[in-house]
This record gives structure tokens, C-alpha cells and sequence, in this order.
């Protein structure tokens, strides 16, 4: 409620900080600010991006902020969807356990993959996901 309504500032992270919230209220706003003049797409994948990139809560308040009632529908409905790498059905072990080594590799190919289940949320099975990573070579 506090992050809504500190939107309605013009300065809303500094008229926050003179509220006292907690870290969490203030980091929620300051995403939320960050992406206040960028165009929120309609479609699923945009809004899945935007959402694992601020967070929930974030992206709640953008859309309300932004009076985005198309967004905010949007991503009510697809928020039980994979978002954000642990939500993926494979991890950095079971790359791991089928050959990739190096740590920086393990984290492409896990952003490669979150990638393809956001634009296909089907493929969040882990042989799936075990066979596009190999098949891209990642």
C-alpha cells in the first residue's frame, strides 16, 4: 500500500525515504520508478520478461501506477506461470551432472532456457530442457 502510493509523488523515491519503509517497500518502489516511462507491451512473454525482472510486487505497483489494467489481467493470469530460473524444472546440478563445467556457461544456458519457457511454458520438463540446451550447444 505505502509503494502504491508513493507513486503518486513525482519524486516517489525520495518522498518514500522521508515515510521510513521498511528495505523491501523501498527497493519494490525504486524498480517500479525505474521502468515508469517504458512501454509495457501486451502480450504473455513481454510481461513475463518485465515481471521476473522487477519482481511481483514491482510490477503490481508499475501497472497500477500506470493505471495498466491490460498488464495487470495479463500478468494475473500468467504469473502461475515459469518466471525466474528457479522456477525452471532443471538447475546448475543437473547441468552439472550432464557435463557443463563451467560456472558461467551453467548461468547462460540457464537464462538461455528461462528464455524458451517464457515464450513456451510446455517446455519446463527437465529432459525438455536438458535437450534444447544441448541441442543449442549451450
Amino acid at each position: 500500500m505505502l509503494a502504491r502510493l508513493s507513486l503518486l509523488f513525482a519524486g516517489a523515491p525520495r518522498q518514500l525515504k522521508i515515510l521510513k519503509p521498511d528495505n523491501k517497500t523501498l527497493n519494490t518502489v525504486f524498480k517500479a520508478t525505474e521502468k515508469l516511462n517504458a512501454e509495457i507491451k501486451k502480450d504473455d512473454y513481454s510481461i513475463k520478461r518485465l515481471a521476473g525482472e522487477i519482481g511481483f510486487e514491482a510490477f503490481r505497483v508499475l501497472a497500477a501506477a500506470k493505471k495498466d489494467y491490460e498488464a495487470r489481467e495479463i500478468f494475473e493470469r500468467v504469473s502461475r506461470e515459469p518466471i525466474f530460473i528457479k522456477d525452471l524444472k532443471i538447475n546448475g546440478d543437473d547441468l552439472k551432472a550432464a557435463g557443463l563445467k563451467d560456472g558461467k556457461k551453467i548461468g547462460e544456458a540457464l537464462r538461455f532456457l528461462l528464455d524458451r519457457v517464457l515464450q513456451n511454458p510446455e517446455l519446463n520438463d527437465k529432459d525438455i530442457l536438458l535437450g534444447i540446451c544441448f541441442w543449442h550447444g549451450k
